[in-house]
This record gives C-alpha cells, sequence and structure tokens, in this order.
C-alpha cells in the first residue's frame, strides 16, 4: 500500500513512477511521457497482464491496445488517497487482464480536506506544473473539483515534450447510516510528441500526438453490518488518440499513415458480499 504520506514524500509527478517503487513492480518507458508497468517483467508497450482499477472502475482500454495509457489518465496524483498493489496470479480472480495482480488507485472521499489549495511547480527540462483544488461539505453532501496542467520537456535529445490537463470532479453523499452513493467524473487531453527524426522513409517521423480520455462513474453502496454489503457501480470511458503524419520515399514520395483510433466501454456491475460462517466469506 502506498498512502497519501508517502507518496506526498516522493514527489512524483506521475503514477507510473509511484510503482516503481513497489517490490517486483517494473516500469519501462522509452519517452518521458510513455510508461509501461508489469510485475516480473512480461511486457509489451501496452502489457495487458495488470488489471488498472481507479475507485474500482477498470481503465484498460480497447484504443491502448489492451493495456492502459498511464500520463491519459484522467486522474490527478494530489486527489489520490492510497494505491494498494495485489501481486502474483491469486490476483486472477478479478477477471480480464488480472493474470499478474491488481493495481487500485483510491481517491480521496470528496469530504475530506475541505477548501481550496493551489499549486507551482517549476524546474529543468521545462518542467512547469499548475494545480488546483476546492473541496465543500455539507449535510452529508461533500463535492471536490481538482484540475492540473503538466508540461515538461521530456527525455535529452529526442522529440519528447508534453502539455497535460486533466480536471476532476468527486461528490460524496451519505443518504443515511447505510446507503452512500458516490459520483466520480473525470476529462483528460495530452499533447505529446513522438518519432524520431531519422526513421527510414519518415515510416516513424517526428510529430505531435494528441489523446483524450473522460468517464463517467456511480456507485451505491449498502452497508447492513461489517459482514455484509451491496454495492451497484456503472461506468462509461471513453479514450481516443489522433497520431498521424506523413512518410515519403523515393517511389511514394507523400504517404499518409494514420494511427488514430478511440474505444468506448460502459460497465455494470453487482456485488454482495456476505459472511458465511466466522471463517468464510462470499
Amino acid at each position: 500500500i502506498l498512502d497519501r504520506d508517502f507518496i506526498r514524500a516522493t514527489g512524483y509527478r506521475d503514477v507510473a513512477r509511484l510503482l516503481r517503487l513497489v517490490p517486483g513492480m517494473q516500469v519501462g518507458q522509452e519517452r518521458g511521457h510513455a510508461q509501461w508497468v508489469t510485475y516480473h517483467g512480461l511486457s509489451g508497450d501496452f502489457p495487458t497482464e495488470m488489471q488498472v482499477l481507479i475507485d474500482g472502475r477498470s481503465v484498460y482500454a480497447a484504443g491502448s491496445f489492451g493495456g492502459v495509457d498511464w500520463p491519459a489518465l484522467p486522474l490527478t496524483v494530489d486527489e489520490i488517497e492510497r494505491i494498494e498493489v495485489v501481486r502474483g496470479t491469486n490476483s486472477n480472480t478479478f477477471g480480464a487482464n488480472a493474470f499478474l495482480g491488481v493495481i487500485n488507485i483510491i481517491t480521496r472521499d470528496a469530504r475530506q480536506d475541505q477548501g481550496s489549495r493551489a499549486q507551482a511547480n517549476l524546474g529543468n527540462h521545462g518542467i512547469a506544473d499548475l494545480q488546483a483544488s476546492w473541496s465543500h461539505s455539507d449535510d452529508g453532501l461533500g463535492m471536490r473539483i481538482a484540475a492540473a496542467r503538466t508540461r515538461d520537456n521530456g527525455f535529452s535529445g529526442i522529440n519528447d515534450s508534453r502539455v497535460s490537463q486533466t480536471l476532476s470532479l468527486r461528490s460524496d453523499y451519505r443518504i443515511d447510516a447505510r446507503d452512500e452513493l458516490t459520483l466520480r467524473a473525470g476529462y483528460n487531453h495530452i499533447s505529446r510528441d513522438a518519432g524520431y527524426a531519422d526513421s527510414i522513409y519518415n515510416n516513424n517521423g517526428e510529430r505531435t500526438a494528441g489523446a483524450e480520455a473522460s468517464t463517467i462513474h456511480l456507485t451505491w453502496r449498502r452497508t447492513l453490518s461489517h459482514e455484509e454489503e451491496w454495492l451497484v457501480s456503472l461506468y462509461r470511458n471513453h479514450e481516443s488518440n489522433i497520431d498521424r503524419w506523413t512518410a515519403s520515399s523515393p517511389a511514394f514520395p507523400n504517404v499518409p499513415l494514420n494511427r488514430n483510433r478511440s474505444s468506448d466501454r460502459t460497465n455494470i456491475e453487482l456485488q454482495h458480499r456476505f459472511a458465511l460462517n466466522p471463517q468464510a466469506r462470499l
């Protein structure tokens, strides 16, 4: 478990880098703005062996070839309460993508940390970050809005800058002693440089690619006792990528290349957790 105090102490600016601190986890990156995360090394550009959740919502997408586009998550590091990591093949009970483990990113309740705050970070390699948040609660209803803009030039010597903008909302409402509703919505837009100046026939030429990700997630939780709980979860994820440029060869001087892609995912879950006896739960 990586808790909030630990995350803040690292000073890290993205979620994937935090996972370098989990034993057995491997984080690789060809560029400053593109990471892959896996456990014990089974991987590609978009590893599919790790189930990644935000507040219980799966974030893997067809637009990322079944993996996770970490820099494009509609999430700010500041709103994370903790990150829970379950490693090893026992996690495959969590279903698709959970062969090597599960990463569950849990955001803070909207009724925590009331008020407003803002922060700016400036540094070398073009680092220029801004973030702000506002939280308020009254009569069991809490709301938090967070916004962040992250910019840097990435690794030296390659076309690697990025500008990422994120807006997120979380609202929690306690209906009564047993029932609670949570709404979470998020949006991210990222522009990032890609490609190489010396690629053959410009087949992987220098360019600026864009990506958008948005989500809306509603959950209802009924807690009957510490041994029994109902949970209904409904969410919809959208992801789109713009990545196109022109290749050129002596025989074919202008060849348009297009890696644009998009995906939508709608999911509904019903969960009933209860104790069969003092030693077993279902």
